[in-house]
């Protein structure tokens, strides 16, 4: 358990809640002796005729809820007879004197607790009525948030009879005679031990504070079974507590009911807050510079200041002037940025953000649809096109957050946690277009897991040497139209977008290099589908594309062979293919060339307008024409010992 985990759930007793045994005593109904020992339901299941079974109130519910009215036992009407129960049971027989005290509730203690209860608790049938009632009208994600809940001051039956008696199974007595006065509303679900109303107030007053958005709160209810409301409301409480407290196994909960960020963390989930609309940018001008939607980029602001994020920092900004990036700074989305975050939320606040922003701006326009409606729906060119994450990354996700550790950052389950991928991509998917494209500045987020696990294997179990082996096979390893890197953050990723209906583009380094400019690269989904690995069969488009594939495709190969050697004779398939694979290699050497060499030039040199890693992240299209216009003016100055093994098939 780390440190997080330690301060959420805390001192653990190992006293477990067990469901009550209620067996038979000197006060079982001598006609039934087999009963000693079962429990009630087993008791009900034996004095119910068989055609009333099905139909039969369960006692137990009866008994709880009459303890509970009868000395404010505030047990959950669970309808089973637990150690809680047993217990009051036992402090009622007490206090009531001339029963036994054995936490039993046999004929005689029904009947001092109808008694002391004549004009308050409800009857078995009533108490089953309200039970039932309540399962047909919770919410599904209400199964695990704790017991039903039955009338404080229903119908009841007085007298001193044995209201029990009236409903088939219950421990018989003399017949009564029977009044009922008019229900009352139901109370609160009583709430579990060593949680108070006090307590539960304090943490509904603390969520209201942290200001999380409807949609997080909702994900938190879904996850740990509260009704979904989207307001941090009783149940929410209750049912933080129940996990906290491991259904009662913690006896000492540090923070009752209050699901703070590292309860959200742990469990794959996100603590945004809820975005505000801020001042925006002319619309027109927003759709003047980006027509199809807009780049957004955050950069990971980093508490420590060392050479490696600085260099982060630097790389953002740069990206960030030349795409005209829309981002927020000073209480306002602004252009021309990167957006510094130091938490996971931000990243997700910095977009929903925005997003509320031009929405509102937009709506302010009265928008009409084509036939005049009012139009709702916010348009393409006023989402965001290009996610850039600037930031420090594994192969399981990225450091997102000052302090730099990836359990606390967008990741695919690192540090035990539960990946927040999922929730990530559903938190952005109304503020962005359909074909997002992300781009993942960040080290090996693309990398491939089954390869480092291979090479790992191979030198023993060393996990340095398997990822230095690795790390060498994927700075060289460029097998054409080879699909490699499945379930890698940036797959993960990928696949979590296309859940939200995306036709989405992820973009990620397979090794630790320059921020931008490291020529091992893969793109998954969209980008990558004209990349088909036909080793693969039925799965030709699963993981990632080397991004030299994407930018230096078969097609474009076999032209440029037909153009440099017309002469090859077509029906001598070796020598065609020894030739076409130098031709590739060549390309190759273009690619890292225009890459890894291109960003150390001094500007007079350079022979592109932009950094080709950063463009081919952003417009793989873009970065393709270029690459290919100058491959034509680069190949003869590099054609080696090509020139002279095929100067006869040369025009």
């Amino acid at each position: 358990m780390d440190a997080v985990q330690k301060r959420e759930e805390t001192s653990q007793t190992g006293t477990h809640t067990q469901p009550g045994g209620g067996g038979g005593s000197g006060e079982q109904p001598s006609s039934h002796p087999e009963l000693r020992g079962m429990s009630y339901d087993e008791q009900l299941a034996a004095v119910t005729p068989a055609a009333e079974a099905a139909s039969a109130p369960t006692f137990e519910r009866w008994v709880q809820a009459g303890l509970n009215a009868a000395q404010d036992a505030s047990l959950a009407v669970t309808g089973k007879l637990d150690k809680a129960t047993r217990s009051a049971t036992r402090a009622f027989q007490k206090k009531a004197k001339r029963l036994q005290v054995d936490g039993i509730v046999g004929v005689k203690t029904t009947a001092a607790l109808e008694k002391a209860t004549a004009t308050t608790a409800p009857s078995l049938r009533e108490a089953d009525a309200a039970k039932s009632e309540a399962d047909e009208e919770a919410p599904e994600e209400q199964a695990d948030t704790g017991a039903a809940t039955v009338a404080e001051k229903p119908a009841v039956r007085v007298d001193g009879a044995n209201a029990a008696a009236k409903a088939p199974g219950g421990p018989t007595t003399d017949a009564a005679t029977t009044t009922e006065a008019p229900p009352e509303p139901a109370p609160a679900e009583a709430l579990p031990k060593g949680l108070t109303e006090a307590l539960v107030a304090a943490a509904i007053s603390w969520a209201e504070g942290q200001g999380y958005a409807p949609e997080a709160i909702g994900a938190l209810q879904a996850k740990i079974g509260a009704a979904r409301t989207g307001v941090y409301d009783r149940n929410t409480v209750v049912a933080v507590y129940k996990v906290q407290s491991d259904g009662g196994k913690v006896t000492k909960v540090s923070t009752p009911g209050k699901a703070n960020t590292a309860f959200f963390h742990k469990r794959g989930l996100i603590a945004f807050k809820k975005a505000k609309a801020v001042a925006a940018p002319e619309l027109d001008a927003l759709k003047a510079a980006h027509s199809g939607g807009f780049p957004l980029g955050v950069w990971t602001n980093y508490k420590t200041k060392n050479g490696d994020n600085i260099e982060i920092e630097k790389r953002a900004g740069d990206w960030g002037k030349a795409v005209n990036a829309v981002g927020v700074s000073g209480g306002a989305v602004t252009m021309g940025f990167a957006t510094p975050i130091t938490t996971i939320e931000e990243v997700v606040q910095v977009v929903q953000t925005v997003h509320a922003s031009l929405l509102a701006k937009w709506k302010a326009t009265d928008p009409k649809n084509p036939d005049g409606t009012p139009a709702t729906e916010l348009p393409e060119h006023l989402k965001v096109r290009n996610l850039a994450l600037f930031s420090h990354g594994m192969e399981y996700g990225l450091s997102l957050n000052a302090k730099g550790a990836y359990k606390d950052g967008l990741q695919s389950g690192a540090g035990g946690y539960e990946s927040n991928v999922k929730s990530f991509a559903k938190a952005i998917a109304g503020a962005t277009t359909k074909d997002l494209g992300v781009q993942l500045f960040a080290c090996n987020a693309g990398r491939d897991i089954k390869l480092l696990e291979e090479r790992t294997k191979k030198a023993g179990g060393d996990k340095k040497k398997g990822r230095d082996a690795a790390s060498y096979r994927e700075w060289t390893e460029h097998d054409e139209n080879k699909r490699r890197g499945d379930g890698s953050f940036a797959d993960e990723l990928n696949q979590a977008l296309e859940g939200e209906g995306k036709e989405s583009s992820v973009f990620a380094h397979l090794t630790a290099g320059h921020t931008t400019e490291n020529f091992a690269a893969r793109a998954y989904g969209k980008a990558a589908e004209g990349v088909k690995d036909t080793d693969r069969k039925d799965d030709e488009t699963g993981g990632g594309a080397h991004m030299f594939d994407v930018l230096y495709t078969s097609d474009y190969i076999n032209t440029q062979l037909g153009r440099l050697l017309p002469k090859l004779p077509a029906d001598d398939a070796a020598v065609r293919g020894k030739a076409r694979t130098g031709l590739r290699e060549r390309m190759w050497s273009h690619y890292k060339d225009s890459i890894s060499s291109e960003h150390k030039r001094k500007e007079s040199e350079k022979r592109f307008g932009e950094p080709i890693g950063r463009l081919m992240f952003m417009n793989p299209e873009a970065a393709k024409k270029l690459l290919q216009g100058d491959f034509a003016t680069w190949l003869p100055k590099h054609l080696g010992d090509f020139a002279t093994t095929y100067k006869k098939y040369r025009a």
